[in-house]
């Protein structure tokens, strides 16, 4: 038998795992056609038959790949299968297809959360009746719904609750790097979200369903509100949220200012239920049942009490499992430790990576969409390079008789533990960071240093003191306040620490999101250094490996962007809003507004605008352009200065309705950022053969001269346009009607081949002189999904419609690309979001007669999109509502 057979053979569980997983990772590129993955599972189930047959003890490899190739297509199927909605024709995802008011009968199944503003609350739905109906109807499906404030009522789960309410499917940005929401509460099982207006609308028909008596689940989720309850109540609250995180797997409740500490030095691991928390619980668990066993003179003869507490720790474990909400992580250390225990009591020697695997294979089956989330691959990932880093430390514990090599050898214990630690915090620093970089675009440089003085004080002091509290609680509740205030003062001095190391400078890195090939090739290189045997080889591994981890700081389209001779244009879909990113020839970029609806747990800057640019590799801009100080063109462009360092703001010269335009403005000051005002014709940026030139305001210039119209903020927006050789755009910002027709009048040269609908579209602007004057081929309107009766205007889709001209949207078609090689022709694609994943429909234009040829395919008016793919399509015109 071969070595490769060998290896394949002992580690059959992780291939098989491994090619599981990838099936599943093909479901989505792959078109979803069960017919075809059931063929081909079919195939190969057929081909390792006769492999096992006929081949009789030979060609070992073929059999075992054939066996994998199993696994492939049984992940495909599963894949796309869980990719579906429910078959269930009354299940509420089939119900509810766009924002609608109803009253839900259901249970609450989860405890109630509050992040200090708003409620969550998550109803399994049984009854719903759609204003307009007499009857209600039988549905089913998780439904998460928010509520500001808190309930007035004391529901708990179990309850039955009347909601009068008003639902809607999930939504998301649809942009190239973007937070999928909707896949996030898919894993959750919940496919329909809603709001309750008021506390008032929530009625409790029951303490309890009626129904029998109550589920694991439920029993687990009452006590896990009873317990935050009672945390609240006995604990200051940034105690109380942190407790609440590393108890009960519930993170709503710590500010906003912490969270983003713990992000900053790399710590927020901690506040996740992990393997740490569990071993820490099976510890403090066996110590108690093996005492009251060793009580009893007649077990001690019967049977092995040593492992019999072992494995008696497994039942409350798996309560413990749902306590902490039951998410990835606290899944996979559940059944790590639950194969470890059922190891030791069998006296089976347990290994770490096939307990790894069974437990990554058992979540991809039961949570298939789980693999394209961050929780699963950085819990997996942490884990094996600290098994892989585990050697090192044997070498660091080993004594002086059984070192050969006379190396890596540490007498002092207290250093011991010291390197140790660092060794384990730095393995699954490197082992995660790619992946972190991929998803959050953070590298903390101080995180394996943080961990060392954090992680004792939360894990080895506040947690077990939490737990001790937790099993207290039953039996005396002054005794349980005692252990929580005790383990209180541990949570307050890793607070300290926290915000000491989170105010120093140059803690992190944020870094464009790299490329999956470049992560594939990070772990390959890191392998390889790590298992090879041949020292040149090892030699020039470590200097790839360096070179891979230099394209990560400085990306390849960062090297070659000044060779560039094309231009692109990114309408990014901020909602109700506007942000524009135009990348002219030779590398130069700007950004025209950045801003979005105002919420004070919401940042569109930090996460819309930065996790696009970061998505398309880009580092800095060379300009922002503020058209004018409304909050939805400029609320987001903080966060954007401050880790963009763009040379110049340009702005339209006028204060804003709000004191947060003046903190933008002395944000950008204090980054060094030139402030400006554009005159009438001069260019904002040049790069190559394209340029970005404001156009003047009329209502701008008047307001300067004493007797004149008084003019709102929106309508002196500067006016600026784009131009790369025949390829043109106009960014009018929110300019109405006035002047609109005084543009007209003065014969502003307005045309140009794109239009950024003025003002989202709204009916008072987008005039018809206007619109003539600038005789755009295509219309774009940068607008949010639940004003669509306003932006864009019925009226003003209409007169597009008249006009000939093409219209597209970002609340239908999320982020939309014009993409132009030299000026005379242009591409348009369009963020489709066909299953919420990351795919572009292509729309190309053939224009070598011009702006005014249109005859290029785009979605016609009337189009149904189909409610599987959410997609634009080719050759038809989308209508706007």
């Amino acid at each position: 038998m071969s070595r490769i057979s060998k290896i394949l053979i002992h580690n059959l569980l992780a291939f098989w795992t491994i090619a599981f997983g990838c099936g599943i990772w093909l479901s989505r590129p792959l078109p979803t056609s069960p017919s075809l993955s059931l063929l081909l599972l079919l195939s190969a189930s057929i081909l390792t038959i006769l492999a096992i047959v006929f081949n009789g003890s030979g060609r070992t490899n073929s059999r075992i790949l054939l066996v994998l190739l199993i696994a492939v297509a049984a992940g495909l199927i599963h894949g796309q299968r869980s990719s579906l909605k429910p078959a269930d024709p009354n299940h509420i995802s089939h119900l509810i297809n766009l924002q609608q008011e109803v009253v839900l009968i259901g249970e609450l199944c989860e405890m109630v959360t509050f992040n200090g503003d708003q409620s969550t609350l998550v109803i399994d739905s049984q009854l719903l009746r759609i204003r307009g109906e007499q009857d209600f109807r039988s549905t089913s499906g998780k439904v998460q719904l928010k509520l500001k404030g808190k309930p007035t009522t004391a529901v708990r789960p179990g309850s039955r609750l009347t909601i009068r309410c008003r639902l809607r499917p999930p939504s998301g940005f649809r942009n190239p790097g973007s937070f999928d929401y909707p896949a996030f509460l898919k894993e959750k099982s919940i496919h329909v979200v809603g709001r309750i207006r008021s506390p008032l609308h929530i009625y409790q028909l029951s303490s309890e369903t009626g129904y029998g008596p109550p589920s694991l689940i439920t029993f687990a989720e009452k006590s896990r509100q009873h317990i935050g309850n009672f945390i609240d109540q006995n604990l200051p609250p940034q105690q109380s949220g942190l407790y609440r995180a590393v108890l009960l797997g519930d993170r709503s409740a710590i500010p906003d200012n912490v969270l983003e500490n713990f992000k900053k030095i790399g710590c927020m691991h901690i506040l996740a239920i992990s393997g740490l928390h569990l071993s820490i619980l099976a510890g403090l668990l066996f110590c108690i049942i093996y005492y009251l066993l060793r009580r009893s003179e007649h077990l001690i003869l019967l049977v092995d009490v040593k492992k019999t507490a072992t494995f008696l720790c497994l039942v409350p474990l798996i309560f413990y499992t749902f306590l902490a909400g039951g998410n990835t992580p606290v899944i996979r250390s559940m059944l790590m430790v639950a194969l470890a225990a059922i190891g030791l009591s069998l006296s089976q020697r347990s290994s770490l990576f096939p307990a790894l695997a069974f437990a990554a294979l058992i979540i991809l089956a039961v949570q298939p969409q789980s693999l394209f989330g961050a929780s699963f691959l950085l819990s997996f990932s942490a884990v094996i390079s600290i098994g892989l880093a585990l050697p090192l430390l044997a070498k660091l514990f080993q004594s002086k008789e059984e070192d050969n090599s006379r190396t890596l050898v540490v007498k002092s214990r207290p250093a011991r533990w010291l390197i140790s630690g660092l060794i384990i915090s730095l393995g699954a620093t490197l082992g995660t960071g790619p992946i972190t970089l991929y998803f959050f675009n953070r590298l903390s440089l101080i995180g394996p240093f943080a961990n060392l003085i954090i992680e004792p004080l939360i894990c080895l002091w506040a947690l077990p003191l939490g737990f001790c509290a937790i099993l207290l609680l039953p039996f005396s509740s002054s005794g349980s306040t005692f252990f929580f205030n005790l383990g209180g003062y541990g949570l307050e001095a890793a607070l300290t620490c926290g915000n000491f190391l989170a105010s120093m400078t140059h803690t992190e890195l944020r870094l464009p999101t790299p490329e999956p090939l470049l992560i594939a090739g990070f772990y390959l290189l890191f392998l390889l250094l790590i298992f090879g045997r041949n020292s040149k080889l090892r030699k020039v591994t470590a200097l790839l490996l360096a070179a891979t981890c230099l394209l990560f700081v400085i990306p390849l389209s960062e090297l070659v962007k000044f060779k560039s001779s094309s231009s692109r244009i990114h309408f990014i879909d901020v909602g109700q809003g506007s942000s524009t990113l135009i990348e002219l020839p030779a590398g130069k970029r700007i950004l025209i507004d950045g801003g979005s609806g105002y919420s004070s747990h919401f940042d569109v800057g930090e996460s819309v605008i930065a996790p696009f640019l970061w998505d398309m590799g880009i580092k800095r801009l060379d300009a922002v352009a503020v058209t004018h100080p409304d909050g939805d063109h400029y609320n987001g462009l903080d966060f954007v200065i401050e880790h963009f360092h763009p040379e110049t703001l340009w702005v339209n010269g006028f204060s804003g309705r709000s004191t947060d335009y003046d903190t933008l403005l002395k944000k950008a000051r204090a980054e060094g950022v030139e402030l400006r005002v554009p005159q009438k014709g001069e260019r904002l940026l040049v790069g190559g053969a394209a340029e970005v030139v404001n156009l003047g305001n009329p209502a701008a210039v008047n307001e300067h001269t004493s007797g004149t119209q008084r003019y709102s903020s929106n309508e002196k927006s500067l006016i600026l346009r784009f131009n790369h050789n025949g390829f043109s755009c106009l960014f009018p910002g929110d300019i109405s009607r006035t002047v609109e027709l005084k543009l007209v009048r003065k014969k502003t040269p307005l045309k140009s081949t794109v239009l950024l609908s003025p003002h989202h579209g709204s009916k008072g602007s987008n005039s018809i002189p206007f619109l003539n004057d600038v005789d755009p081929a295509l219309t774009i309107v940068s607008n949010g999904p639940f004003r669509k009766k306003y932006f864009p205007h019925p009226q003003t889709v209409s007169r597009i419609d008249n006009l000939g001209i093409n219209l597209l949207t970002t609340a239908d078609q999320g982020a939309i690309t014009l993409a132009s090689e030299n000026g005379s022709d242009f591409r348009t694609t369009t963020f489709t979001g066909l299953d919420q994943s990351r795919q572009l429909t292509s729309i190309a234009r053939s224009d070598s007669a011009g702006p005014d040829n249109r005859s290029f395919p785009f979605p016609a008016k009337g189009f149904q999109q189909p409610a599987e793919s959410g997609g634009c399509c080719e050759g038809v015109k989308v209508q706007t509502p």
